[in-house]
């Protein structure tokens, strides 16, 4: 990599130390792609899809990701700096293309902390509490359930969330790290519990349990959703469709490029985080998808999720039908009711805190390429973070808690934000395709694995074509009808072009700002920001 000796940037170097290992950024994109998700998203996925095969979609989405994690490790080899994509797409493209979609990735991603932060209640102490009453027998459980998912109770766990995450983050890289280990563990035990609990049942066991303790039939399910309408055996067109879910569960693998100029033997460890974090995610995914179709059936978890979306007076558990809540009935123990709803608790907390870290990244860079005041890359003298770009970070985390909580629509949310991530996603595609020709001199300075070919074209072209396309295709296919199940909303597609518009218009203001003090912003776009 071409060293940088201008004195062009806010400062000589960013002040960030290369601390993470190639174990920390394989568990850092892991936390973040979200391991326990399948356990909401088997119901999430089986409402919106009728005759969905989840494990499929794994396998189907595969191979699309490793292509795209495949260019990020590339590009991240070449740039290993903090900022990841904003880095490339700004150096190789133009710099208001970099901002545009890095201000999307920011937007889009933080997003998440609206409805991810309210899981903790939702999906963690809630379940936690249904299972606790399957268990034990005792209605009071059924009774703190009821509480804990209350709106007043959702908003006041996301804000506790909010907190967790942003004081992590306070602390510098090292303690923030150690923080998200420690959550990272706890999903991996909670998701050991999970496979245990359905890998010591089987599907009589669980028709036997279901029926004695659920209050409703196994069969009487089925049956009712096939009354209904539903399809309930898989199909082309559901299988197709619900790959969806799967695109979304990948995102995450790139999220250690983020961090790039934190990253200690940073062409080893991220091929051991980016391409690893794939090949890891999809077995222990496909694994966590697959074991209850075998044990509860995918007929019946299908048919569950679709009378329960729809409001189906045959559908009378007092939980959605996701797995972490289905899975008691399989095995009906304490340790299996508290432990696998304590993953999805652990993975809010660790996953968000990814988000947090990477967003507060990219605002970091934005400022020390000048884009963003000065002071959002200033860092604190007490373990080095950038404090005033994590405040930022903050306070647009509360504003989407607050739309989550009162506005938005889960499903159809998570639908838009999966396309505005994939567009941007696209245009580091096109990064990929121009580098070895827009900026060549910059391409032969590069470690000889970014220059290999292919029938005597770059692989990174290559690999930057499929991700464009892939990028492009899925952006639009996850906001159609066919994915969302509903006609297009004109409001979040106004909210995704104004993410992009918007993104466009900070930059015109900060470069005719920069350019009336009488600074030339274009000359720092000319060199790799210095470590």
């Amino acid at each position: 990599m071409a060293s940088t000796k201008s004195n062009v940037f806010v400062r000589e170097a960013t002040g960030l130390v290369r601390y993470l290992s190639a174990k920390d950024v394989l568990m850092f994109n892991l936390l973040n792609m979200g391991l326990p998700w399948p356990l909401l998203y088997i119901f999430f996925a089986g409402a919106a899809y009728q005759g969905i095969d989840t494990p499929l979609t794994v396998l189907i989405a595969l191979a699309p990701n490793l292509l795209i994690a495949m260019l990020y490790y590339q590009m991240t080899t070449a740039f290993p700096r903090t900022g990841g994509d904003y880095v490339w797409v700004s150096r190789i493209i133009h710099p208001a293309v970099g901002f545009m979609e890095s201000f999307g990735v920011v937007v889009f991603f933080l997003s998440f902390i609206g409805p991810v932060s309210g899981w903790l209640m939702s999906y963690g102490l809630g379940t936690m509490f249904y299972n606790l009453a399957v268990a034990t027998g005792n209605p009071h459980y059924l009774t703190m359930a009821t509480e804990v998912t209350q709106q007043n109770s959702i908003l006041l766990g996301s804000l506790m969330v909010l907190a967790i995450v942003v004081l992590a983050a306070a602390v510098g890289i090292k303690n923030t790290f150690r923080y998200t280990w420690v959550t990272f563990i706890v999903v991996a035990v909670g998701l050991t519990v999970f496979l245990a609990a359905l890998a010591t049942s089987s599907p009589t066991t669980f028709q036997s349990n279901f029926n004695a303790m659920s209050g409703a039939s196994y069969q009487g399910i089925i049956n009712a959703a096939s009354k209904a309408g539903y399809v309930t055996v898989f199909t082309f067109a559901g299988i197709t469709l619900g790959t969806f879910y799967s695109f979304l569960n990948y995102l995450g693998y790139n999220f250690s490029t983020y961090v790039g100029g934190e990253v200690k033997q940073s062409q080893r460890s991220q091929l051991i985080g980016v391409i690893g974090s794939v090949f890891v995610f999809a077995l222990i995914v496909f694994l966590v998808f697959e074991a209850p179709f075998a044990i509860m059936g995918g007929q019946f978890i299908n048919s569950a999720a679709l009378l329960a979306s729809s409001g189906n007076a045959a559908y009378t558990l007092p939980s959605q039908p996701v797995s972490s809540y289905l899975v008691i009935f399989a095995n009906p123990s304490v340790i299996v009711a508290v432990l696998v709803p304590l993953a999805i608790i652990a993975s809010v907390l660790g996953s968000l805190e990814t988000i947090v870290l990477a967003t507060v990244r990219i605002v970091f860079a934005w400022s020390f390429d000048g884009i963003m005041p000065t002071k959002l890359s200033q860092l604190s003298r007490r373990g080095g973070s950038p404090n005033f770009a994590l405040a930022l970070i903050a306070v647009i985390g509360l504003v989407y808690i607050l739309i989550s909580i009162f506005e938005a629509n889960v499903l159809t949310f998570l639908a838009y934000t999966t396309s505005g991530l994939y567009l941007s996603i696209s245009f580091v595609g096109l990064s990929g395709l121009l580098f070895p020709y827009r900026k060549k001199a910059l391409f032969l300075s590069t470690p000889a694995t970014v220059q290999r070919k292919v029938a005597g074209i770059p692989a990174i072209a290559i690999l930057g074509l499929v991700t464009f396309l892939v990028g492009l295709f899925v952006a639009i296919a996850a906001a159609s009808p066919a994915y969302t199940g509903a006609s297009v909303n004109p409001y979040y597609v106004a909210g995704l072009a104004s993410v992009f518009i918007g993104g466009l218009a900070i930059y015109a203001v900060s470069y005719y700002y920069q350019k009336s003090k009488g600074v030339d912003l274009m000359l720092r776009f000319r060199e790799i920001p210095p470590e």
